[in-house]
């Protein structure tokens, strides 16, 4: 693809690559012209603009980032989803896993294993400490009211969140598994313990940590993989400055 000022990288072993909606609002246009079908009628299923747009940047940065990977153009890529939701590229000898909330996109893409990303923005309103108390393992939501205030603990609940649905994006079956299937300790600043994940996960040696990507948003990561797993090298991508014109 020749969109990006920065191309991907398809010889890396793992990549989280990201952008902001309001930064690619030049190439949005192009990126409906990809849509196949199925996408082109969520598309328009979204009541506001700010939805479809991130939809359509989600797209772009799928479609474009995988058509470098594959060689291919990207409105000829081609999509499955297993009955759970999970999508997966067909002929393609990678994984990957897609995020988007409130004008970001996250892109992770491995060459092995099984790979989740989840991203959320530090104001959303999902930071429900209530949901923590019911649905979460009762060793989260202690962690989560150490908290010094209550900006804190919802830092704390977006962690947790976050890194619960990128297990899941990663196992496959999303959130029709309970919350509190997954269990996590945060080792320090980035690093993570698992203490409880889904059955089909337990043998997969399962690795994980968070990535502030800007001030307002918090990404967790999670990849499988034997030994020491390095974390995904992140690229921000960016137009080139002919689409701005």
């Amino acid at each position: 693809m020749t969109i990006w000022s920065n191309p991907p990288s398809p010889s890396a072993d793992c990549t989280l690559y990201w952008l902001c909606t309001a930064e690619v609002q030049a190439a949005l246009p192009l990126a409906r012209r990809w849509l196949d079908q199925e996408e082109a009628q969520r598309a328009a299923r979204f009541v506001f603009e700010e939805h479809r747009n991130d939809f359509l940047a989600s797209r772009l940065l799928t479609r474009g980032v995988l058509a470098a990977y594959t060689d291919q153009p990207p409105e000829q890529l081609r999509f499955s989803r297993s009955p759970t939701g999970k999508p997966a590229l067909a002929g393609a000898e990678f994984v990957f896993s897609l995020s988007h909330s409130h004008g970001v996109c996250a892109l992770l893409v491995s060459a092995t294993g099984r790979v989740g990303v989840d991203i959320e923005c530090r104001q959303t309103k999902r930071a429900d400490i209530s949901i923590a108390e019911h649905y979460f393992d009762p060793r989260e939501y202690r962690w989560i009211l150490l908290g010094q205030d209550l900006s804190d603990r919802y830092r704390r609940f977006l962690i947790i969140w976050t890194l619960k649905e990128a297990v899941l994006k990663a196992e496959g079956s999303g959130l029709s598994l309970p919350l509190d299937s997954v269990a996590v300790q945060l080792e320090d600043d980035s690093s993570v313990r698992f203490l409880a994940v889904p059955e089909s996960l337990r043998e997969k040696n399962l690795h994980g940590g968070l990535i502030d990507l800007d001030a307002d948003v918090l990404c967790s990561w999670v990849r499988t993989g034997q030994g020491h797993v390095a974390p995904p090298s992140v690229t921000r991508l960016r137009l080139k400055e002919i689409q701005k014109q």
